[in-house]
């Protein structure tokens, strides 16, 4: 486990050895302290990735978008909003946003409030509701060319994981 650092529990019940018994007795307490330590030490969670074997490691594209995407959660971290941190590092606000969608799936937390106005989340999740797929091209659509699609993407993280409420 210390090596492939599962994250959710598909991913640990690959792992030879942990099963539906296992899982269900142990598997959310392996699962939340390997999320907080992946949170707390990202570099030592991606050099732990990266010292599995050749057969077990993901893409190396992969391994390039996890440690950007590392990098971007120190920035936000340190206050940056996405449009900084995508001038800064040279790359668009989609590839952030991509980058933040990455961590939301490894468990890390953000609240839409880092991101949108009470006000502008609120009428984002509005057009979600009406969509009935949530699609985000459809959801773009019905909003008219109020919103555009790296934004309703990054709305969609919150309301996929049902973290939707603005604090």
């Amino acid at each position: 486990m210390a090596l492939r650092l599962p994250l959710d529990k598909d991913a640990l019940m690959r792992i030879p050895g942990c099963g539906k018994r296992k899982y269900e007795e142990y598997g959310e307490s392996f699962l939340n302290i390997i999320r907080r330590f992946c949170e707390e030490s990202p570099d030592e969670a991606i050099a732990s990735k990266q010292s599995l074997p050749a057969s077990e490691t993901p893409a190396k594209k992969e391994h390039g978008a996890d440690n950007s995407a590392v990098e971007t959660l120190k920035l936000l971290r340190q206050g940056k909003s996405i449009e900084v941190i995508a001038h800064e590092r040279n790359f668009s606000p989609d590839t952030i946003i991509g980058h933040i969608g990455r961590l939301v799936k490894w468990g890390h937390e953000f609240s839409p409030d880092m991101f949108f106005s009470a006000e502008r989340f609120a009428q984002i999740r509005e057009w979600f509701r009406n969509v009935n797929d949530g699609d985000i091209a459809s959801v773009v659509f019905m909003s008219r060319g109020r919103l555009g699609y790296g934004e309703a993407k990054l709305a969609s993280f919150f309301i996929e994981k049902g973290n939707d409420e603005a604090e």
